[in-house]
C-alpha cells in the first residue's frame, strides 16, 4: 500500500512540474508576440577546453586553450541573425563578450531545475550587463547566448563550452568534441528572462554520452596542445553548431520550421 501511495504521490508531482512546464511555455510564447526588433549577444567562443577522463584522465585537471581566432561568436552571430531574421528586425550589437562568458550551471536533473526556479519569475543574472554595457538600448527583446555546464559521466564531472572530451578504458579509448551552450530571450524593456532553453543533444553514435550537442572525434589523434593549429576540430565544432542553432531558437518559438 505504501509502495502504491507513493507511486501515486510520485505520478503527481511530474505531472505538477508538467503542468508548470506547459504554462511557462505558453506565457512565453504569448510575450514573444509583441516583439519586432532583437539583437544577439554570443559568448562562448573564447576558449577551447580539455577534459581526460577514465582510468588515466582521474587525476587530470581539465586545461583550456584560447581559440578566439575561429570566430565562432561570429559565427553563431550571423547563423542567428540569419535565422531570426525571418520573423523579426535584427539589430548588430555592440557589447564586451567577457562580461557574457560566465559559465551557465544546469543540473544534471531536469525536474531539479523546475523546482529551484518558477519559469514564470525568472530573473536574468545578465539584467546588469546588458543595461551597462549593451549598445544600442530599447530594442524589444535581446538574445543571449552563453556557455552551458552538464555533468559527464558516473563521477559528474563537469564539462562546459566548446572543448573535447578523451575518455580512457581499460581496452581502448574514446573522444568526443562538444559545443554546449543555453539560449536566453530577454525582454529589451523589463529585463526579465522571457525564456531560456539549454541546446539538446545530436544523433550520433559516440559511445560517450553527453546532454548537449557533441560528435565522436578520432581518439587516433594525439594529445591536443594548440586546437587552432587542428582544422578538423575547428570544422567539427562549426558542425555542432550549425546543427543546433536552428532547432534551439525553435524550441524558443523563435522561428518556425
Amino acid at each position: 500500500m505504501r509502495g502504491i501511495i507513493g507511486w501515486r504521490r510520485l505520478g503527481s508531482a511530474v505531472a505538477a512540474l508538467l503542468a508548470l512546464s506547459a504554462c511557462a511555455s505558453m506565457e512565453a510564447t504569448n510575450r514573444l508576440q509583441g516583439i519586432k526588433t532583437i539583437g544577439i549577444i554570443s559568448a562562448i567562443g573564447d576558449k577551447f577546453t580539455f577534459t581526460e577522463t577514465g582510468l588515466t584522465g582521474f587525476d587530470n585537471a581539465p586545461h583550456s586553450a584560447s581559440i578566439e581566432a575561429w570566430g565562432i561568436d561570429e559565427q553563431i552571430v550571423a547563423q542567428a541573425t540569419s535565422i531570426l531574421g525571418r520573423n523579426f528586425q535584427v539589430q548588430t550589437l555592440s557589447y564586451p563578450r567577457e562580461i557574457f562568458a560566465a559559465l551557465e550551471k544546469k543540473s544534471a536533473i531536469p525536474a531539479a531545475d523546475l523546482l529551484r526556479e518558477n519559469p514564470l519569475k525568472r530573473e536574468d543574472p545578465f539584467k546588469e550587463s546588458i543595461v551597462n554595457h549593451v549598445s544600442p538600448q530599447g530594442l524589444d527583446a535581446y538574445v543571449v547566448i552563453t556557455k552551458a555546464t552538464l555533468k559527464f559521466g558516473t563521477r559528474g564531472v563537469p564539462v562546459s563550452g566548446i572543448g573535447l572530451i578523451n575518455h580512457s578504458a581499460l581496452l581502448n579509448s574514446s573522444a568526443m568534441v562538444h559545443a554546449l551552450y543555453v539560449i536566453r530571450v530577454v525582454d529589451g524593456h523589463t529585463f526579465r528572462t522571457i525564456d531560456k532553453k539549454t541546446a539538446s543533444p545530436l544523433d550520433n553514435s559516440s559511445i560517450i554520452k553527453l546532454t548537449g550537442p557533441s560528435r565522436p572525434f578520432d581518439a587516433a589523434v594525439p594529445p591536443i596542445s594548440d586546437p587552432l593549429q587542428n582544422e578538423s576540430l575547428k570544422v567539427a565544432v562549426s558542425d555542432l553548431i550549425n546543427r543546433s542553432l536552428e532547432p534551439t531558437l525553435r524550441d524558443l518559438h523563435l522561428t518556425t520550421p
